[in-house]
């Protein structure tokens, strides 16, 4: 049997971590007004006249791209933690095609829709491949546990 070690957790730790951290954080955190915006002016029937931009969050800004990429990052950390938590029960060797698959989804996908979290999936996808190439690199074999009627005192009772 092997288990993942303590590098591989942390890893994929981090990545759930800041995955949900940003998936939250899209509906609270305002994007930052530009300067000047303040001179916007707006159309109406009688002429032009000023109207102040107000701050809005991630997800007013960017709509449904912003969440689906930051969901997929969840998704995709979810995913790889589970999948290399059961290889490691099972005693399975490497990461296999799914956590890879999902690993590079996460860093592949986030750079391509370019929106404002881009950059954090980026490391999101990164942890995850380096989760998965240190479960396949360094599953740690642990002894074997001996049933208790292949015991010495098994013989004795009986």
């Amino acid at each position: 049997m092997t288990r993942a070690n303590q590098l591989t957790a942390a890893l994929v730790s981090v990545a759930l971590f800041a995955s949900a951290t940003l998936s939250a954080l899209i509906f609270f955190v305002r994007v930052p007004v530009r300067a000047g915006s303040h001179n916007l002016v707006a159309s109406t029937s009688v002429g032009l006249r000023e109207v102040r931009a107000l701050p809005r969050t991630y997800f007013q800004t960017y709509g449904t791209a912003e969440l689906v990429v930051t969901g997929l990052g969840l998704a995709a950390s979810a995913l790889v933690a589970v999948v290399l938590f059961g290889r490691s029960r099972k005693g399975e060797r490497g990461a296999g095609k799914v956590a890879w698959g999902a690993a590079t989804l996460a860093l592949v996908v986030a750079p391509l829709v370019m929106v404002s979290a881009h950059s954090a999936m980026v490391i999101v996808g990164v942890c995850l491949m380096l989760a998965c190439l240190n479960f396949s690199r360094r599953c740690i074999p642990t002894a074997p546990v001996a049933h208790p009627s292949t015991s010495a005192g098994a013989s004795i009772l009986g």
